[in-house]
């Protein structure tokens, strides 16, 4: 249910499992921590971050206790601890906790290990969080660089870091720029992985973003509507990446002018998100903002 985009059932049925695990093996066993960790990602794939950082830290005090504080397992939920304070939008403390996870990474794991680089990673996108897009691409740089040495350049998490640079090019209003390193990345995503691969869809999304932030809105929607029709193949229509899709194209038809028929496809989206993410989700209320917007607009 999780690989389908379903988070509120993937939930139900894990906790389902957990009740399982708590009779069978007890509260402190692995298997019944993994299975509240799973349950955590599921919160955050709802929206519900507040409840996942509650989930992670309950998780997180029975780890300090059976493992120890430089468990990988129990650095790991610091790691997720650390994530749910960004997506609340607290990316100061995110940035410290993360800083914390990062210094006990390099003395168990070493600066080139893949978690560790992780942390970096996560590290910039908290500076970015905080408008610090210079700083946040230096940093990305600086794991390029080791990335590219361990890694090689084809690696799954090196084409990322490539991904956030363009990130935070377009993040300092370089959109020109920033759309052109987004091709260079989708040149060699459709190489390595394929035109239907999730990343290869992410970067032709935001290579349409970066058209419309240049205020070429037609050619956007075009490519918006080349990436639905992939994902509404491989995806379905119900998944959140689906929506998010056409979400966009709404806006980019609003961007156009036409009003009446973006706010159609807000409609669309919003029976949608209601039905798969339900109303409190951030995205849910991004869509029904925008049909406010929309209606405000065609009233006035």
């Amino acid at each position: 249910m999780a690989a389908r985009g379903e988070p509120i059932a993937a939930e139900a049925e894990l906790r389902d499992v957990l009740a399982a695990r708590l009779r069978v093996l007890g509260p402190d066993h692995p298997d019944t921590l993994t299975t509240r960790q799973d349950i955590a990602l599921q919160m955050t794939l709802q929206g519900n971050h507040a409840a996942a950082e509650a989930e992670y830290r309950d998780v997180l005090a029975t780890e300090l206790r059976v493992l120890r504080p430089d468990h990988p397992i129990t650095l790991l939920t610091r790691h997720n601890l650390a994530v749910e304070i960004s997506e609340q939008g607290n990316h100061a403390a995110a940035e410290a906790e993360f800083r914390d996870v990062l210094a006990a990474e390099l003395r168990v794991l070493g600066p080139d290990h893949p978690l560790t680089l992780v942390t970096r990673h996560c590290i910039a996108l908290q500076l970015a969080g905080q408008g610090n897009h210079a700083a946040a691409e230096a940093e990305h740089r600086d794991v390029l660089a080791v990335r590219l040495r361990v890694l090689g350049p084809d690696h799954p998490e090196t084409l990322t870091t490539q991904y956030s640079i363009a990130q935070e090019i377009a993040g300092q209003g370089n959109h020109t720029a920033a759309e052109a390193e987004f091709r260079d990345v989708l040149a060699v995503r459709l190489r390595v992985f394929g035109p239907d691969h999730p990343g290869t869809l992410s970067t032709r999304h935001y290579i349409a973003l970066e058209m419309a932030a240049q205020g070429n809105h037609t050619a956007a929607e075009a490519e918006f509507r080349d990436v639905l029709a992939v994902r509404l193949g491989v995806l379905g229509p119900d998944h959140p990446s689906t929506l998010t899709t056409r979400h966009s194209i709404a806006l980019e038809i609003a961007g156009q002018g036409n009003h009446t028929a973006a706010e159609a496809e807000f409609r669309d989206v919003l029976a949608a998100r209601l039905r798969v993410l339900g109303p409190d989700h951030p995205d849910t209320q991004e869509t029904s903002s925008w049909i406010g917007y929309l209606a405000r607009q065609t009233n006035a």
